[in-house]
């Protein structure tokens, strides 16, 4: 795992001098108070996809089958319209917070603007999802908490998204349902 990151890292060096260029605002995604920010991401559609096509060759064998079948040109087609695509992951190591608790911040400390919930579930056990729109769904807004193992200990993490502007759905379903279908298939419970 450690050579695939020194790979990306490599690889997002040698191409960030385009990325950067265009003067981007900054993230309005918030840290969860004594969290620490283990990744960002704050691109346009056409730099993410750029990203995607240098990285994917390094970070595909990672993902197993998901990264064989994942093909930049279809991705591009379900974000021809994005404007922007922010990405937050925090880790939260502090004693004592919770899933839940770590949710609600997230589901209190939108993005401004006037944001709808499309999407809440939480389960003690596996965490909690939270899904925002803007009116015609212009904008989304979502983040995903969940407890997971680095270093042999356990912390929370929550993984923030937003998106500005339009994603093709129908695009992204014929997407994933292809990827499905090319799947190996589990055996029918009897």
């Amino acid at each position: 795992m450690k050579k695939y990151a020194a790979w990306l890292m490599a690889s997002l060096m040698l191409c960030s001098p385009c990325w950067a260029q265009e003067d981007k605002p900054p993230l309005d995604l918030r840290v969860y108070p004594g969290g620490s920010s283990t990744m960002e991401i704050n691109m346009t559609s056409e730099e993410f996809l750029q990203m995607l096509q240098v990285t994917l060759p390094i970070i595909g064998p990672v993902l197993g089958k998901f990264g064989e079948m994942l093909v930049p040109e279809a991705v591009g087609d379900v974000l021809k319209d994005v404007k922007r695509i922010e990405f937050l992951q925090v880790d939260v190591a502090q004693k004592g917070v919770t899933n839940e608790q770590i949710a609600k911040f997230y589901a209190k400390n939108l993005p401004p603007g006037r944001w709808s919930r499309v999407l809440w579930m939480f389960e003690a056990q596996s965490g909690a999802i939270g899904l925002y729109s803007q009116q015609n769904t212009d904008q989304l807004y979502g983040f995903y908490v969940s407890t997971v193992t680095v270093d042999g200990k356990r912390i929370k993490r929550a993984t923030v998204v937003k998106i500005e502007g339009r994603v093709d759905y129908a695009k992204l379903v014929e997407l994933v349902t292809s990827m499905g279908a090319k799947l190996p298939q589990s055996p029918p419970v009897q």
